[in-house]
């Protein structure tokens, strides 16, 4: 049972301008205006509006049932996703497609009136309908669209899903299906279920398809060939926003350059075609919809005479960057640095003055490095030969360059970067981590980089050697000088002529830069106490491993840590019972998690710990501002646990930075807490024991109690140095009530914020 914890915990651990061209200035994509109501309101509100509207009497008894299942299910889990941290409203692309669905539905309003659209924050080409009205289209999708014709298309295909209720027609067939197969071979049954479900599935699309082009996208004034165009961003949206040759000497400065070693000599060309086998997929391949809209297109009189454009091309144009300078930030928050590389490349082509896009590759430059030089970059690189285009180039540059090479391009790069900004705090911090990893972890030093240009240095050689050749009257030990003084010159000329040490020019400019000079002694002593620590003798590594244990006990017993400033992350409740084939209480877990939220601030304000929660249960309707905040920092803990052990600063901790300097907080707690009731163990023994007529009395007891289990755990992470400072869990065979949990988060708060 306390693996089913576990595992519910890790489950919902995380559900997180001005334009011009050339000069652009890129934050990050927030909410704006008033919270909506599908965030204020409570699934069990949800569900019982759903319930309520529907006509039960018209359902058998047996759908009903199912019905009410997926309501009950889908109204939690649309709640929790909504409170996700990848949701915005209001924003300028999430108007934008409102416009647009305005103008498809403009003679429909009752049916506009029911639909609220909103925008996630995903790399993922998707977007879906929920039988709620709630629409989401993701940032991925908006930042590979051609036009806006294509996206009303979208808008229409949608829509249609939402009309015809395929979500919980899907569900409600599928569990048909299932019960009716229940009796034959497990395997058989689970091929059956899905081949069936599949085929439904199938048919949905290629309705929504029809319907939405028909009922619709030919009742608009676009051109009827973008629908044809949606299917072409569908097939190719592995591919990266553009296909433009790639020339990695963006990345360098006018003292050194990216070496033919570590470039391909051709990319791998784009495969064509959809021949896939689709029998077993939820979607109909692209190729069968596709000449089923072609069909469609060609029956119609007015042909392709229609427009690209019919709420603005402008804000579309405006949209379309947003949403892929956002789907870079999520690349590099992923860990996905080759494809952030190469649109980043593709942006700068537009945008090559963008602070926000330098910030970017600065990050993506430094994760990189990082990870090669604690050999973990398997974790990060992707074999190029997996990839098709132009943009392999990059996957290439980034699987092929060594440590040294990708950590000092990094720091150059970052530097550069830095100079632009000195008040980013962000930057600094890689900067010195960057400087640090060099002289510590790759064993570089500044005097084995050059301090002049190749030019410089080869006229310097070329000098030094003609003054030799014209001294005749030289002493044994002058010419012994030069002996050896022409040594080092042709070790010199021997880097010169190396292409892998072209990277030892590349801080060439940096030597004359104090500040740099200055962090760079700061890296070496910082490197020199971390060998020393590494270095210990066997006496000390002995003291050292006591003090260790030593602090394992007072963390296990209570441990004065003096932290009385936290943010407090959406606690969370998950309410369970183990004896259910679904074990998820979902209304209870929400009502649990509201009620913990306000325990953990109450008991916060009694050990006088000054506190900033952020819950997306908790807001009111005027608390825009926060809701973003909580977004951010969602961010920040998705990415941190993104790296997993690793030390690394997150490129979200650029947002996060001002919200720590205007609250004066360096730390950040989540707790969850799991309550479940289970069966019991012994129940088939203690029935046993009914034949013994003297324990009778004690058996039936333990028969009719009820048996639970509690698990609560705290994390506290210092989001300055981006590692976990404190741990906490504490398991218990006994009923979640709120006096037992709000006892043991005082005693956790009390031992947190209490000094040493």
């Amino acid at each position: 049972m306390k693996n089913l914890l576990s595992f519910f915990i890790l489950v919902f651990m995380f559900g997180s301008v001005a334009f011009g061209q050339g000069q652009r200035h890129f934050s990050t994509l927030l909410s704006d205006g008033y919270v909506p109501r599908d965030l204020l309101t409570m699934s069990s509100q949800d569900y019982n509006r759903a319930i309520a509207s529907r006509e039960a009497q018209a359902d058998r008894r047996r759908t009903g049932r199912i019905k009410e299942d997926y309501l009950r299910k889908s109204s939690y889990q649309i709640n929790r996703l909504l409170r996700s941290g990848i949701i915005v409203f209001n924003d300028p692309v999430t108007r934008y497609v409102r416009e647009v669905a305005d103008y498809i539905l403009r003679n429909d309003p009752e049916l506009r009136d029911e639909l609220r659209f909103f925008t996630a924050r995903h790399s993922a080409v998707n977007a879906f309908s929920t039988d709620a009205g709630i629409i989401i289209f993701t940032t991925g999708l908006l930042a590979q669209l051609d036009d806006e014709a294509q996206l009303a298309y979208v808008i229409a295909h949608e829509i249609i899903h939402y009309t015809e209720r395929h979500g919980i027609t899907g569900y409600v067939e599928e569990q048909l299906i299932s019960q009716e197969l229940e009796n034959y071979d497990d395997w058989i049954s689970y091929v059956g279920v899905n081949l069936a479900s599949n085929n439904r599935s199938r048919e949905m699309e290629m309705e929504a398809d029809e319907k939405g082009f028909k009922d619709y996208f030919v009742h608009t004034e676009y051109d009827l060939r973008a629908a044809l165009g949606v299917m072409d961003v569908l097939q190719y949206s592995y591919l990266p926003f553009n296909e433009l040759e790639f020339q990695p000497d963006f990345l360098t400065n006018e003292y050194f350059s990216i070496p033919s070693e570590f470039q391909l000599e051709r990319v791998q060309s784009i495969s064509f075609g959809d021949d896939y086998d689709d029998s077993r997929s939820t979607h109909p391949s692209v190729t069968i919809r596709r000449e089923a809209l072609e069909r469609m297109v060609s029956r119609e009189k007015r042909g392709t005479q229609g427009k690209r454009y019919v709420v603005s091309r402008e804000r579309f144009e405006e949209v379309k960057t947003l949403a892929r300078y956002e789907t870079i930030r999520r690349h590099v928050m992923g860990r996905d640095y080759q494809r952030a590389l190469y649109d980043i490349y593709v942006m700068m082509q537009d945008y090559p003055d963008d602070l926000f896009l330098q910030e970017a590759l600065a990050a993506t430059l430094y994760g990189v490095a990082l990870y090669k030089s604690h050999e973990k970059e398997d974790q990060v690189i992707k074999d190029h030969e997996e990839i098709e285009g132009e943009s392999q180039q990059a996957y290439y540059l980034l699987e092929t360059m060594s440590g040294p090479w990708v950590n000092t391009l990094a720091l150059q790069y970052a530097w550069s970067v830095y100079q632009k900004q000195p008040d980013s705090r962000f930057l600094k911090e890689i900067t010195d981590h960057l400087l640090i990893n060099m002289v510590y972890k790759e064993g570089l030093r500044l005097d084995e980089y050059f301090e002049e240009s190749k030019e410089a240095l080869q006229a310097r050689q070329d000098s030094t050697m003609e003054a030799m050749m014209e001294e005749e009257d030289e002493t044994d030990e002058e010419e012994y000088a030069s002996k050896y003084e022409r040594l080092r010159e042709r070790a010199r000329e021997s880097h010169l002529e190396r292409d892998e040490e072209e990277y030892r020019f590349a801080l060439v400019d940096l030597f004359n830069d104090p500040e740099f000079l200055d962090a760079y002694d700061q890296a070496r002593e910082k490197a020199r106490e971390k060998r020393e620590d590494k270095a210990l003798s066997y006496d000390d590594l002995r003291v050292l491993l006591k003090e260790e244990e030593e602090e394992k006990k007072n963390r296990h017993s209570g441990h004065r840590l003096g932290i009385d400033r936290m943010f407090i992350l959406e606690p969370f409740f998950m309410s369970l019972d183990a004896r259910q084939d679904d074990p998820v209480r979902y209304f209870d877990s929400e009502i649990r998690q509201r009620e913990l939220s306000h325990n953990i601030r109450w008991v916060a304000n009694q050990v006088n710990m000054y506190n900033v929660m952020l819950d997306p249960w908790a807001l009111t309707r005027g608390e825009v501002e926060k809701y973003n905040d909580i977004t951010l920092f969602k961010d920040w803990i998705s990415e941190f646990f993104e790296h997993d052990k690793m030390v690394i600063i997150p490129f979200s901790s650029r947002d996060i930075y001002p919200i720590m300097e205007d609250h004066d907080v360096r730390y950040l707690k989540w707790t969850g807490v799991a309550g479940a009731r289970v069966r019991s163990p012994e129940r088939f023994m203690n029935s046993c024991g009914l034949l013994l007529v003297g324990l009778a009395p004690f058996v039936i007891h333990e028969l009719v109690t009820p048996k639970y289990e509690m698990m609560i755990f705290s994390i506290i992470i210092d989001l300055e140095e981006a590692n976990i400072a404190y741990t906490y869990r504490q398991e218990a065979d006994r009923k979640a009530t709120e006096t037992r949990v709000k006892h043991r988060l005082y005693d956790l708060l009390n031992q947190v914020a209490t000094r040493p």
